[in-house]
């Protein structure tokens, strides 16, 4: 899944976020428990003015990280020093 982050943040950085938005649902799909991707699918949608798919996956990302904190070893795909939802557009 590392892969497929790095390439959506390539095409997020390119401006192709229908193709970003493809590579982090792969992610999701193979590593559902990680939260990063769900953070920047949230940036990706609110850059896209998709306010409530944005909410909907900051919410999924705050979820996701407060479950690995509570339950670190519980949460296979959780990156140590994950990034903070920001308002960044």
């Amino acid at each position: 899944p590392d892969a497929l982050l790095e390439l959506a943040k390539d095409y997020k950085d390119l401006g192709d976020f229908g193709s970003a938005e493809q590579a982090l649902i792969a992610a999701v799909h193979k590593d559902p428990e990680n939260p990063t991707p769900h953070l920047l699918l949230s940036q990706i949608y609110s850059a896209q003015k998709n306010l409530d798919k944005s909410e909907k996956e900051r919410q999924i990302f705050l979820e996701l990280k407060q479950r690995a904190a509570s339950h670190p070893s519980a949460v296979s795909g959780q990156r140590a020093g994950a990034p903070e939802p920001s308002d960044d557009k």
